[in-house]
């Protein structure tokens, strides 16, 4: 049995493939190494592997968000090899996955828009280039945690009509002494904030609402996919932004003579394709 692992920073998607060619699926929390303890990587580990017998697992393809360096790396690898003894383990980061599952053997741009951003330069068989991820509090341009920071903006700084504003009140049910108090005093801010993005959704027709996701989108394509100076390749992309709001991302890749390739909400089918996996 292998196991393909595709872990976000909000959750896990895990497929346990059998020896028959049958599949076994879960979902956990995302283990980000940033943002989660090597024991609650082992612990949730346990939780993913309930429904197989771990015994027979004898190899894991873990891609995930935070796996950027040699010590994330690392940790996530420990955590992991802490609960599978006889088992072969590569740990990648996500934008791998992301390349792999859109552009599989083929040159592209690639980019992750879900709860954090990240981009990269694939020539068919390696990252050649990616810009470096800031996180939440700096960075994830076009993510939802920062869209989630520009509705919050909006709101209090006044820039929402009444109508909106009490929509929004009524959506968000705390006031801002409890949000603050969720931001920077409870775990998991990131998401908390992208949580917010289904609030865009419910309200597509205000121009404000349009105005923030037009922007939040545009600044993922000129602060990072302009970057790469690469107009002649496909840019494809992965995440759950990516996939909510296509076509506003597709209208302004156009607009900045820039070519939309493949989108998709989540990287597994193409991983699993890659992996020489084919679902049944």
């Amino acid at each position: 049995m292998i196991c393909v692992a595709d872990s976000g920073s909000t959750k896990t998607e895990w497929v346990f493939i059998h020896d028959n060619g049958s599949m076994t699926k879960s979902s956990t929390i995302g283990l980000n190494p940033y943002i989660v303890e090597s024991s609650v990587i082992s612990d949730t580990l346990r939780l993913a592997v309930a429904d197989v017998d771990s015994s027979d697992l004898k190899e894991l393809h873990f891609y995930g968000a935070g796996c950027s360096t040699d010590a994330k790396v690392e940790k996530v690898f420990k955590a992991l090899e802490r609960e599978l003894k006889n088992c072969q383990i590569h740990v990648h980061h996500d934008l791998l996955a992301a390349a792999r599952a859109l552009c599989q053997n083929e040159e592209g741009i690639v980019g992750i828009l879900g709860t954090g951003s990240s981009s990269c330069h694939y020539d068919g068989e390696r990252i050649l280039k990616s810009m470096p991820p800031l996180g939440w509090i700096i960075g994830d341009e076009g993510a939802g945690s920062f869209i989630g920071k520009e509705l919050i903006r909006a709101r209090y700084y006044n820039e929402m009509a009444d109508p909106l504003a009490k929509a929004f009140d009524a959506f968000l049910e705390i006031d801002l002494t409890e949000f603050l108090d969720k931001i920077y005093n409870q775990p998991l801010p990131n998401k908390f904030l992208a949580s917010l993005t289904r609030f865009c959704s419910e309200h597509l027709e205000d121009d404000l609402i349009k105005s923030i996701l037009q922007s939040s989108l545009a600044e993922f394509v000129d602060r990072i996919l302009v970057k790469y100076d690469r107009p002649d390749l496909q840019i494809h992309f992965t995440g759950s932004i990516a996939s909510v709001y296509n076509g506003t991302l597709k209208e302004i890749l156009k607009e900045k003579g820039l070519l939309p390739g493949r989108i998709l909400k989540s990287p597994m089918a193409g991983l699993l394709k890659y992996h020489g996996i084919h679902e049944v």
